[in-house]
């Protein structure tokens, strides 16, 4: 690896003296045996049930004389958690939708259908900015904890919360405001740092995530910031061949988006092996 200068954070929380503007942690259901499934047909089937017997419920509740504490009243033939009690006493509805199944990174290289809508899922968080159904947009999972390893993952669909085994942070190349506008995630100070370091006002904010991605996965840089990749935010310093460090980070980015298209690697492609070791984390 290169020898390196400067280092800065990829995420801000009061500023843009970062590379990224907004993060969020991944989404949590609270109920994944019922929101989450490999086949789209038995989740809606799940689902379905799922908000037939909450609203079964309410109309239980609604005829009772209200004397029991709603945790005593409610079956738990699905899984209730307070919020979810606290709409039915707000009378909320909650009708099955086909439109919000969508595909999701459950864990790295595992994706599964999800139901997602507010009141059946437990946490948003900013998910709604960052992958608004129908929007499209690619993101950089983190799990920074001390517990596992750190964990470095691309996709372009929502994530679960527990998608590197603890908390994880989501972050993107893009956002979407209230109005659904698609808007720059990676801040215009990162943007004017990486020109004004090499020199070179060329350089776009999609070939920062693209670096910053690649440096993320190199084996030198998760060496030598071990520790604090467990603890904290990483930091992502330049390096020299920032053209070279980009098209690592874009090839990286398309294998672990497209994994289930991508030519395995065996004996029989020799070629195509050569090739992937001379592309991917050569020596500079």
């Amino acid at each position: 690896m290169s020898r390196s200068k400067t280092v800065f954070p990829t995420k801000s929380k009061t500023d843009e003296a970062a590379i990224f503007k907004i993060f969020s942690v991944g989404i949590v259901t609270s109920r994944d045996e019922w929101l989450y499934d490999f086949d789209r047909q038995q989740l809606a089937k799940k689902v379905q049930f799922f908000c037939d017997f909450y609203e079964q419920e309410k109309v239980r509740w609604n005829k009772s004389n209200n004397k029991k504490v709603i945790n005593d009243f409610v079956d738990r033939k699905i899984k209730w958690t307070s919020e979810l009690e606290e709409h039915l006493l707000k009378n909320s509805s909650l009708e099955f939708n086909p439109d919000f199944i969508v595909t999701s990174t459950w864990r790295p290289f595992t994706k599964k259908y999800l139901y997602l809508a507010k009141i059946i899922v437990h946490r948003l968080y900013q998910q709604e900015q960052i992958f608004p159904i129908g929007k499209d947009n690619v993101a950089i999972c983190l799990t920074i904890h001390k517990q596992v390893p750190f964990v470095v993952i691309a996709t372009n669909c929502i994530c679960d919360n527990g998608i590197g085994s603890r908390l994880s942070q989501i972050l993107t190349l893009y956002y979407y405001d209230e109005n659904g506008n698609r808007q720059d995630n990676i801040t215009d100070w990162s943007l004017e740092k990486f020109q004004t370091y090499y020199n070179n006002k060329k350089i776009k904010k999609l070939d920062i995530f693209h670096y910053t991605y690649a440096v993320l996965h190199h084996p030198t840089y998760r060496q030598k910031y071990e520790q604090n990749l467990k603890r904290e935010f990483p930091r992502v310093p330049f390096y020299e061949n920032f053209q070279q460090w980009v098209k690592w980070g874009k090839k990286l980015i398309d294998l672990h988006i497209n994994y289930e298209t991508i030519i395995p690697i065996t004996k029989s492609n020799a070629i195509l092996q050569r090739h992937f070791k001379n592309q991917i984390f050569t020596k500079i």
